[in-house]
């Protein structure tokens, strides 16, 4: 997944005298923008893995970004959401009026996804706590542009 800052800060809306203008977002907005976001990218894959593999009933998708870089430069991989999904889950879904995270808490048959703070944060998963994820955040090797 990218991170947060690929959302734009900048959100429409109208002035008092009802002119268009940019307000810049608050956080709470960037951060509700950035989960509908890794959201959409979540069902479009699982989408796909259940349209190229006909034979599988269920699919289960962690979420990954990258971590900004430490003091020495380095960066590795946090997991920001795990779900799992049935194929039957999937179905009858109103993809037209339905928005991303709606359908990801109505669908899924377990969700790991922690927002914090009254701006709703999306904080990466304690892999301590989910040892599975764990194991896949250790074998993921994030590659740096340096």
């Amino acid at each position: 997944m990218p991170g947060i800052d690929v959302v734009p800060t900048r959100m429409p809306g109208t002035t008092a005298a009802g002119n268009p203008s940019l307000k810049k977002a608050t956080k709470t907005e960037l951060n509700d923008l950035y989960l509908l976001m890794v959201s959409g990218y979540v069902l479009v894959t699982v989408k796909e893995a259940l349209a190229t593999a006909p034979a599988i009933g269920s699919v289960h998708i962690v979420a990954f970004r990258q971590t900004r870089p430490d003091a020495y430069g380095h960066v590795s991989a946090e997991a920001v959401l795990a779900a799992s999904f049935t194929r039957g889950s999937l179905t009858g879904i109103q993809w037209q009026t339905a928005n991303a995270i709606q359908i990801l808490n109505d669908a899924s048959t377990e969700l790991v996804c922690i927002q914090q703070g009254a701006a709703r944060e999306l904080k990466p998963i304690d892999p301590g706590a989910n040892p599975e994820i764990g194991e896949l955040l250790a074998a993921v090797d994030v590659e740096t542009n340096s």
